[in-house]
């Protein structure tokens, strides 16, 4: 049995070692926000990159700019597998198929808050 503040585990030694790794990271972000405006930026739903079974990375999606480009600024970033400070991308930018004919347009300022 591990005990840390008041927290019992019944399990092997194996969760034991991971729940301590995890429980030692600092997972809260000490930087400013950043907010950026994008003129005509455009929103691209989640959907399964080629050859993906999972939203768990690298996903199409996310806030693009005007011409298509990804907007780094707006992505979050996930934790990877049983690392606590390895993190993936989880969403990439726009599907390299989409056309921007095909986009409806929505006249209305977004504003997203991610910390």
């Amino acid at each position: 049995m591990f005990v840390k503040n008041n927290i019992e585990l019944f399990c092997s030694d194996y969760m034991q070692d991971k729940f301590q790794r995890f429980m030692s990271v600092d997972y809260q972000k000490h930087y400013d926000l950043k907010i950026e405006k994008i003129n005509e930026g455009i929103i691209c739903p989640l959907e399964l990159a080629d050859g993906r079974k999972s939203f768990e990375d690298r996903a199409y999606g996310g806030v693009c700019y005007n011409d298509l480009s990804f907007c780094e600024l707006s992505c979050p970033k996930r934790f990877k597998g049983d690392s606590p400070i390895d993190t993936v991308q989880w969403f990439i930018g726009a599907n390299p198929n989409l056309k921007k004919s095909d986009i409806g347009r929505i006249d209305e300022e977004v504003f997203s808050e991610e910390y």
